[in-house]
């Protein structure tokens, strides 16, 4: 009777192994068929229209600049038109545009003021020589300004890489906007656009 209750037992009671290989396929086999069911997350989904677009008021904001000094948007719009560029001293992207945007700078001089966001500091608390520095190591006319952590402007401006442009008219609407190296033309269109009027 024993030898019949063991070999019951054998047949109706799998192996170890076999508990755990069985409970892994359940797993992905229940794992396949919620992803097949379940509602596509955000990261599937197509991108929307950013909350500070072509066609919005800008965001106010203040940061310091490399002096110390605070900066704040309001102060400086009515007048030129404003291109902020959010970058970071490190990224060779944000370098290799710098001679584009000097002569940007210089070609519409009367016209245009353009101000860089710093945006991989942990703020300007004995870190601001270090942009003070790259300004002067690349020979650029103007203002940078240290976001620091928290990245709470380039949240509020949707930047989600670097480096990313802004332009601002002098009625403070946000004109154009574009991410990474490749519409310096585009930008200059928008310039004229806005000139224009």
């Amino acid at each position: 009777m024993y030898r019949l209750a063991h070999v019951f037992l054998a047949i109706r009671m799998p192996s170890r192994v076999h508990w755990v290989t069985t409970a892994t396929v359940l797993v992905i086999a229940a794992a396949s068929v919620t992803s097949a069911l379940w509602p596509r997350g955000t990261l599937d989904r197509p991108p929307t229209r950013p909350r500070s677009g072509p066609g919005d008021a800008a965001p106010d904001f203040t940061l310091p600049d490399t002096d110390g000094a605070n900066w704040t948007l309001h102060e400086h719009l009515g007048g030129d038109l404003l291109l902020l560029e959010f970058m970071d001293i490190d990224c060779d992207p944000c370098i290799t545009v710098i001679p584009d945007l000097i002569n940007l700078s210089r070609d519409y001089a009367d016209n245009l003021t353009v101000v860089s966001l710093e945006t991989n500091l942990v703020g300007c608390s004995g870190y601001c020589w270090v942009v003070a520095l790259f300004r002067e190591e690349y020979a650029t006319p103007w203002t940078y300004l240290i976001e620091g952590s928290g990245h709470a402007v380039s949240e509020t401006y949707d930047v989600v890489g670097v480096p990313t442009f802004v332009l601002i008219g002098a009625d403070g609407v946000i004109a154009y906007r574009y991410a990474g190296l490749g519409d310096m033309p585009g930008l200059r269109a928008a310039l004229d656009g806005l000139l224009a009027h």
